[in-house]
């Protein structure tokens, strides 16, 4: 049975006109392959063991630019921007089960098992999440939280919804290299 592993994060909100950004780092085959070399980048590029907030924006940016050169992440990361509050576990739960739906398709995995991990996500909020992605039709294999930034994927997804984010509100660079990882075939917004 094909397992489908997601690592999400999210961006909270600013100010009640902040915009919620949810990204998720979906995967089905070359996990450790891929987590070595995301690693790897992060020690070239300085950005080993920091989130998108504690990184220089030179530093922020050269981790994109490499990243927007892996075939291996292709159809592989998701955003997407909530621009009403509908609550943190509705909109996560829904961008995950989005997301997890959407990669099953692309790769003909209809019936795959997903385990997802959530940065920052307790037990009680897992169980919630959990009930809104299976009524969604995805087959849940487990849920966990991730301790802040413990894992190269939770910082993945941490740096694209910082990059989202930044586009979002008109950091032109910022914008830029997220068209790239779009066009790319890297990133897609739901």
């Amino acid at each position: 049975m094909v397992k489908i592993f997601s690592f999400s994060d999210e961006s909270g909100t600013d100010s009640a006109d902040s915009p919620y950004i949810v990204a998720s780092v979906l995967l089905h085959n070359n996990v450790a392959e891929l987590e070595r070399l995301l690693l790897k980048l992060e020690a070239e590029t300085g950005s080993s063991n920091q989130s998108w907030n504690d990184l220089p924006i030179k530093k922020r940016l050269a981790f994109i630019r490499a990243i927007a050169k892996l075939e291996n992440l292709k159809r592989s990361l998701f955003y997407s921007i909530h621009l009403v509050n509908t609550g943190y576990q509705n909109a996560t739960a829904f961008s995950i089960a989005n997301a997890l739906g959407t990669y099953a398709n692309n790769h003909s995995l209809p019936a795959a098992k997903c385990v997802v991990t959530i940065d920052g996500l307790n037990s009680t909020e897992a169980r919630r999440m959990a009930t809104i992605i299976r009524k969604s039709g995805i087959r849940l294999n487990k849920i966990r939280g991730a301790k802040d930034q413990s894992n190269v994927f939770i910082r993945l997804a941490d740096r694209i919804c910082g990059l989202a984010r930044d586009a979002y509100e008109g950091n032109q660079k910022c914008e830029q290299l997220l068209s790239k990882l779009v066009k790319a075939g890297i990133s897609f917004k739901l």
